[in-house]
């Protein structure tokens, strides 16, 4: 980042020699970053130089550890003076041979701006005999810029040393002080060392030696191991010593998908900032605005002046620093954390984050904007809570603005960002923050509204296929939202049509084999929203496959991939990270069948709502058309070693839920007979379908394979058929032997009340309902049909909060909209206005896909006309079933109009389309009871 001192990359000799804070970053440098020999100036390194005296070094112990690498001995003296001063031993045992270059090539790395590195000693400890390197070794400075390809140019400088001779067994120990640090941060010393690694340490001791009258604060870090370490405290000669010092450490195991707030390596800070306002005045004092701006910002703020308001404006000035000041960092000395003049940054066009942000906060203020600069960590970015007050807490700068009575947090180094400031994507969302400004007391959490709208993917996915077994379309349409969206726009600018073709169907081939693409790929930016649309049509070979009569249709939400990081093994002792936390995706398939595919069912809605995640499945399937509605949203950014396993079980319940597929049987595909002559009926298509089923289930029971809940689901299948077919006291029979089997599960109460529903015994039900809500049944469809069962028994009350409850735990669902009639002509029937967001979903779309026209009917929108011509546009099957729920909603539609010979009507018409199985069907007779004791 461009931040270069930081709690990653702090004082050079200390990331190496005494402990990182986060040792699996130890090797900072890539090991293909380009390496070049340099030049260092005379003084900057010595070799031979005696030990310091304010140092009492110890003895290198023996090795008790076996392991491959056993640092034996790791003791520092941190000095705090005029000169800061880190003195390092360190001796390192090599017991492998695959393991030697730990000790043959040993690096130092520093910053030659401000930092000089003596070489006390060097030396080869083989069995009794020590030998003398310290002036022979060949010493190699090498600049070794890792992060240069991202535009990131550190001034680091690594001493190797090479190392001839070394065997296995021997022990390498390595003395140096490096001193001077960074002058950007005055006279206040701040500083980390750690204290676990990966290697067992035999020997761990940190002293820091700093005179009387200063204040340096100390905490020990780590959210794995003990952190009770009490440390030695004395004063000598007017220096105070503090010495932190422990044996026969064990070494930390690296796992990986550590999450980045975590720390599992302990570590020591020591900071002589006394509190964040501090460190805030420190930093502000490097961000003072110049008192005229460079002539090209002068042009710039008078365009962005005549933008119609506030919000457009920061929205341009931010794009403007964003795409037109390269990033670039050259973070030499004090301009590790010093920002460079605007004019300088504009007269090279380019400039790091701290540059960029300078650029941006004086357009905003130059505009009347508040903007200030907050310094954040991209790495760990939640890690300055658990910090003593110091700027090494940070590796990055960004802008605060404040538009009305929002803030927004800008980073001027990003790219693809468009639209209004609450569209944009926010990477930093729940990080800890330090708002540089001269009142700051505290650290600031970035929260964003709605950000669970800017880390949305949905992909929407039709099949078509004419023929079983013959060659189908695929459309897909797949819309990226804020972080995505902006990420997905910078890459589409750098790719070619070609390159583009692969990425879009490259995630098809494996499941459809011979997939090709139907002419381009279509991308829509809409820059307004911040969303960007993919879009492709592909011809699929043979889409359908058969087996055992059925057939089916696989998918899969490729936009569910990547949401979990699963270890390879679930024994650890750290959290696993859930790599793309917050997340919402969102994933619908529709699938249209040959004509002569005929499916009646109603629609269905299963979750599961885990520890970490929330999923959800919407099943429909109407006459020849089938839809699959997902959705999935995590809950945290973390899982902790002991629900591993139970977040795959998760998993796999919901794999189960999934199914990946979407299925015909046999029995749903029609027989058209010859020449079309003997086409059943679809009211004899149901009815046989509904008989094959009792006797499967017939069949299942009997044959004696089930016990215990899997007999007792058997039973409740059959009960629930039955009150299908309008045998609802066979049914009975089967829902009180369902409970017989499992009493203490709610799967048997809510057969019963379905049952018991469809007998008109009301109060029944709702009894059973509220038995299987309180085993916990799935809130969804349990407080939706027991608010129907509450309609008919009159309380009206009770009812609409049941619907309403049904609605508000089956977000985004196809099968929403139907609570939401339900819930709609029970209000009106209270006399009671629609609630806000009810009133804007009919709004939405009132002649869109079928229930829709009904839910604006009964809300007025449409006329009965405009409804059932919408639903007579239908063919087929489709049209037939639509029509049994049309008029049963026509009829409560007459009702609440005071036309009761109109209602009579419709539902006599309802009842007539004999769709046995649909709640419709039922409750128009009921309907018709009703009306009939009104005569």
């Amino acid at each position: 980042m461009a931040l270069y001192t930081s709690r990653a990359s702090w004082t050079a000799a200390l990331i190496l020699l005494a402990f990182h804070a986060h040792p699996q970053t130890l090797s900072s440098s890539r090991a293909d970053a380009p390496l070049k020999e340099v030049q260092i100036a005379a003084g900057i390194f010595s070799r031979a130089d005696p030990l310091p005296a304010w140092v009492d070094p110890l003895p290198i112990p023996r090795a008790e550890s076996k392991a491959p690498v056993v640092v034996t001995l790791a003791d520092t003296h941190l000095r705090v003076d005029h000169v800061h001063t880190a003195f390092v031993s360190r001796a390192i045992q090599v017991n492998d041979p695959a393991a030697l270059g730990r000790i043959g090539q040993y690096p130092l790395h520093f910053v030659p701006q401000y930092q000089r590195i003596r070489l006390h000693a060097v030396r080869i400890i083989r069995g009794t005999e020590s030998i003398d390197h310290t002036q022979k070794v060949d010493v190699r400075f090498l600049d070794r810029e890792s992060r240069l390809e991202q535009g990131i140019y550190s001034g680091v400088v690594t001493a190797v040393l090479l190392i001839d001779d070394v065997r296995v067994g021997d022990t390498l120990h390595v003395m140096h002080s490096t001193e001077g640090s960074n002058p950007v941060f005055g006279s206040l010393y701040s500083e980390f060392a750690g204290w676990d690694q990966a290697e067992p340490v035999e020997h761990r001791r940190v002293t820091i030696h700093y005179p009387n009258g200063r204040t340096i604060d100390w905490r020990m870090h780590g959210d794995f191991g003990r952190r009770d370490i009490e440390p030695t405290v004395s004063v000598e000669n007017g220096v105070t010593r503090i010495r932190f010092e422990h044996l026969s450490l064990p070494g930390v195991d690296h796992e990986p998908y550590v999450p980045p707030n975590y720390a599992p390596y302990r570590y020591l800070q020591f900071s002589e900032f006394r509190n964040w306002n501090a460190v805030a005045r420190w930093a502000h004092a490097l961000y003072q605005v110049p008192s005229t701006l460079p002539p090209q910002l002068v042009e710039l703020v008078a365009r962005l002046r005549f933008l119609p308001d506030d919000d457009a404006r920061v929205s341009a000035a931010l794009q403007w620093v964003q795409s037109e000041i390269r990033y670039f960092s050259v973070s030499l000395g004090e301009s590790s954390h010093r920002p460079s003049p605007p004019s300088v940054v504009l007269q090279r066009r380019y400039g790091d984050c701290k540059d960029k942000s300078f650029v941006l906060m004086t357009l905003l203020r130059e505009l009347g904007i508040v903007a200030t600069p907050v310094l954040v960590s991209t790495r760990y970015p939640r890690a300055p809570l658990k910090d003593l007050p110091t700027p090494l807490a940070f590796d990055h700068v960004i802008v605060r603005a404040q538009v009305g009575e929002a803030m927004y947090y800008l980073d001027p180094t990003r790219l693809g960002q468009r639209g209004k400031l609450s569209r944009m994507g926010q990477a930093l969302d729940g990080a800890a923050a330090l708002v540089v400004a001269p009142d700051t007391t505290n650290l600031t959490t970035i929260g964003t509204a709605e950000v669970r709208e800017l880390v949305r993917n949905d992909l929407e996915e039709v099949i078509s296929l004419t023929e079983l077994g013959g060659d189908g379309e695929l459309s897909i349409r797949q819309m990226y939202f804020g972080l995505s969206a902006e990420a997905l726009r910078v890459t589409l600018s750098g790719v070619t049509p070609e390159q583009l073709k692969k990425s879009v169907i490259g995630p098809y081939e494996r499941r459809y084999p011979g997939i090709t693409l139907i002419g381009e790929p279509r991308v829509t930016d809409d820059e307004a929203t911040n969303m960007v649309i993919m879009a492709a049509r592909f011809r699929v070979p043979k889409i359908s496959s058969e087996i055992k009569g059925d057939w089916i249709v696989r998918f899969g939400p490729k936009n569910f991939a990547g949401t979990f990081a699963i270890p390879p093994s679930l024994t650890r002792k750290f959290p696993v990270v859930v790599p793309s936390h917050p997340y919402e995706a969102r994933y619908s398939l529709e699938v249209l069948w040959p004509e002569r595919v005929s499916v009646v069912a109603d629609p269905s809605t299963q979750s599961m709502d885990g520890k970490y995640f929330r999923f959800e499945i919407s099943r429909s399937f109407r006459g020849n058309r089938a839809r699959v509605d997902l959705s999935l949203r995590t809950k945290a950014e973390s899982v902790a070693p002991s629900d591993l396993q139970g977040l795959l079980d998760d998993m796999k319940k919901m794999d189960r839920l999934l199914l990946g597929y979407v299925a015909v049987a046999r029995g749903d595909i029609k027989d058209t007979g010859f020449l079309g002559l003997g086409k059943k009926s679809l009211q004899e298509t149901i009815r046989s379908r509904l008989q094959d089923a009792v006797d499967r289930t017939t069949a299942t029971i009997q044959s004696g394979r089930l016990q215990g809940s899997d007999l007792a689901n058997a039973y409740c299948d059959r009960a629930e058929t039955r009150a299908d077919q309008e045998k609802a006291s066979e049914g009975l029979q089967d829902a009180e032997q369902a409970l017989r089997l499992a009493p203490s599960e709610p799967r048997p109460y809510e057969c019963r009340a379905s049952v018991l529903f469809a007998m008109g015994d009301f109060a029944g039900a709702v009894t059973d309902y509220s038995k299987a809500l309180s085993l916990g049944s799935t809130t969804f469809s349990t407080f939706y049909r027991r608010g129907q069962a509450r309609f008919y028994l009159g309380k009206l009350e009770d009812a609409a909060e049941d619907f309403a409850k049904a609605s508000a735990n089956n977000p985004d669902r196809s099968d929403k909209i139907y609570v939401d009639l339900w819930l709609a002509w029970t209000l009106k029937r209270l006399e009671k206005p629609l609630p806000t967001d009810l009133t804007a979903r009919i709004q939405e779309d009132s002649r869109g896909e079928w229930p829709r026209p009904a839910l604006a009917l009964i809300a007025g929108v449409i006329s009965p006309d405009e409804m059932l011509d919408l639903v007579n546009r239908k063919q087929g099957d489709e049209r037939e079933m639509a029509l049994a729920e049309a008029w049963f909603y026509l009829g409560q539609h007459y009702l609440l109009h005071n036309q009761p010979s109109e209602a009579r009507r419709a539902f006599a018409n309802a009842r007539g389309k004999e769709i046995t199985m649909y709640i419709e069907h039922v409750a128009a007779g009921f309907e018709l009871k009703r009306l009939e004791t009104l005569k």
